[in-house]
């Protein structure tokens, strides 16, 4: 008998329980709505290196709150790009202010380029903190091997020092090396109007025999001409003399 009375107070417990749970549903708690919108990503994407040596857009941000102005705390991109300031800072709902942003590229660039623009907001005592990625895929006449820069690891002045570097076309069509031009005391056996045939590398010596010690400066430029647009390539060297050929 006092089990019986056990096991009904027991089913009592459990009845009252579920009560108060249907009672009072469990809610998810949800994020406040964020108070601005400002694009993720500005994706130019693939194309030969811009003559201009640079690429512009333009960043929308949004005020997407009900009530509240929206004060533009900061703009900050990542090395290689410049800003103007936006063309207003304080935006009330529904406004839109425009932040134009430059990214810089050079000659010794290929491949996938990605930067990062980092944006400061704050609404109604809040600050929100945003990124934007640039990004941009430079497609090259030529692929330049090991890497667009040439290092000089055993420079001795007075003493010619070589380095290897890889001209490789990977297209169906020839193209020209145009416009050589050689800077400080670097050479190589690379030769004005040379054509990399297609599907093709060529192996390329570059020499310099530095006639002081310290930091190696120079290079060479020229114009991948034959397939596409003009392509524009700087090779810098770089190295450090610290010997004296005999000593």
């Amino acid at each position: 008998m006092r089990m019986h009375l056990l096991s009904y107070r027991f089913a009592l417990l459990i009845i009252a329980l579920g009560a108060v749970l249907f009672a009072h549903p469990v809610r998810a708690q949800q994020s406040a709505p964020s108070s601005v919108s400002i694009p993720t990503l500005h994706d130019w994407g693939t194309m030969r290196l811009p003559a201009t040596l640079y690429l512009d857009t333009e960043i929308p941000i949004v005020n997407t709150a009900k009530a509240g102005a929206v004060n533009i705390v900061e703009i900050k991109p990542g090395c290689g790009c410049t800003k103007t300031d936006p063309d207003r800072t304080v935006l009330l709902p529904g406004d839109t202010a425009h932040v134009k942003i430059r990214l810089n590229v050079t000659t010794s660039q290929h491949g996938m380029i990605q930067k990062n623009v980092r944006i400061r907001t704050a609404h109604m005592g809040d600050t929100l903190e945003s990124n934007m990625m640039l990004q941009v895929t430079l497609q090259r006449a030529l692929t330049i091997g090991p890497s667009l820069f040439i290092p000089f690891n055993d420079a001795v002045v007075g003493r010619r020092s070589i380095s290897e570097i890889t001209i490789q076309n990977e297209s169906d069509l020839p193209v020209t090396i145009a416009d050589l031009v050689y800077d400080q005391d670097v050479t190589s056996d690379l030769t004005p109007n040379e054509v990399i045939t297609p599907r093709s590398t060529r192996t390329v010596t570059v020499s310099i025999t530095p006639k002081t010690a310290g930091q190696i400066y120079g290079g060479l430029r020229f114009v991948a001409r034959g397939n596409g647009d003009d392509d524009s390539f700087n090779l810098p060297v770089y190295g450090t003399v610290t010997k004296v050929a005999g000593k």
